[in-house]
């Protein structure tokens, strides 16, 4: 079918699955005449269906013919799914982490169960990543290759320095990701600010300066904007808390009654020691 290629520039590229033998076979081809495209899932399960065998006994095969054609041609690989969700019997874990270890940085899930092992398995480790800066920026600046001095084998070189460096890279593309949420505004809620103000007024027996003044405005815009913005986003439901903000700003000529959407961007996580992120 044809794709509009200002559509592509504006929204991404093409993702495809290769799952036939044909395709796996023109699978070169097709990604060297079809730049927009950007990802290649391995669709073990239909490619298996085809060949009428165990996938597990051809699956490494299969992985490596999608994996290197798309080296080639600088797209991403993505790994086949799961066909049982496998979380009691570890089949979910051991699929992906043999996945990484073939080379994937990414695989399909179709139970959200999943998510976090894969998370796990694919994600760079933020330890090693902290590993990795201590050794790799050194070596990029004095490229000094051998063996550590009295580590017996503990070899330094382009082969290990190299993979250390791709590690950060993409610790840079995955974690450091900036990720943006849009959500409209619900004005149901927005129409609830108004009684609720009443309430905490009457309780307060009446706001100094008047509800109407300046200050007023400016702290109950800020107050509402603060609000949506903390609430209007996926993970909402499981947040532990909410440390705080700064560099807060809203415009004097806005109102919240003018709120049509809400727009966050996560620019930064960080693992804490117990196990939880803290996501700025």
């Amino acid at each position: 079918n044809y794709i509009d290629p200002s559509w592509l520039t504006q929204h991404g590229g093409l993702q495809i699955i290769c799952e036939t033998p044909l395709g796996l076979k023109n699978l070169q081809d097709i990604l060297g005449n079809h730049k927009e495209i950007k990802g290649v899932i391995a669709g073990g399960g239909d490619y298996f269906r085809f060949a009428q065998c165990e996938n597990n006994l051809l699956l490494p095969q299969f992985r490596w013919d999608v994996l290197n054609a798309c080296l080639c041609h600088g797209v991403v690989p993505i790994d086949t799914p799961p066909l049982a969700v496998g979380l009691e019997c570890s089949l979910a874990e051991r699929h992906f982490q043999s996945a990484h270890d073939s080379g994937f940085r990414s695989g399909v899930l179709l139970h959200p169960l999943q998510t976090k092992i894969a998370n796990n398995i694919f994600s760079p480790c933020p330890d090693k990543v902290e590993e990795y800066k201590e050794e790799i920026y050194p070596w990029l600046e004095k490229r000094q290759t051998g063996y550590k001095l009295n580590s017996g084998n503990d070899f330094v070189g382009p082969p290990h320095m190299k993979q250390k460096h791709w590690y950060l890279k993409h610790h840079d593309n995955i974690r450091g990701k900036a990720m943006t949420h849009i959500e409209s505004v619900d004005d149901t809620v927005l129409s609830r600010v108004p009684v609720l103000l009443s309430k905490a007024k009457s309780m307060n027996g009446g706001f100094e300066g008047g509800e109407d003044t300046t200050n007023a405005t400016e702290f109950l815009n800020t107050l509402v904007m603060i609000s949506l913005s903390t609430t209007c986003h996926p993970r909402h439901n499981d947040l532990i808390a909410n440390l705080g903000f700064s560099n807060v700003k809203v415009s004097p000529n806005k109102s919240y009654r003018d709120a049509r959407y809400v727009s966050s961007q996560i620019i930064g996580r960080r693992l804490t020691s117990s196990g939880y992120v803290i996501v700025t």
